[in-house]
Formats: structure tokens, C-alpha cells, sequence
């Protein structure tokens, strides 16, 4: 049972690291688009 809500904190934990790195990545492509155009 511990080792259960142990695994489902960890998932959250990689969801928001996944949420912060598509953050990151669209910054940085819409900064390449400005500097193109």
C-alpha cells in the first residue's frame, strides 16, 4: 500500500517535469520563429 502512493507521487512528479520542459521547448521555438522571420 506504501509503496503504491510512493509510485503515484513519483508519476506526478514526471508529469510536471514533462509540463516544464514542453514549456521550455516552446519558448525556445517560438523565440527561433521571431528570429527567422
Amino acid at each position: 500500500m506504501k509503496s503504491k502512493s510512493k509510485g503515484s507521487i513519483s508519476k506526478s512528479k514526471h508529469n510536471e517535469d514533462q509540463a516544464f520542459s514542453n514549456e521550455v521547448f516552446a519558448k525556445l521555438s517560438v523565440r527561433k520563429q521571431a528570429k527567422s522571420s
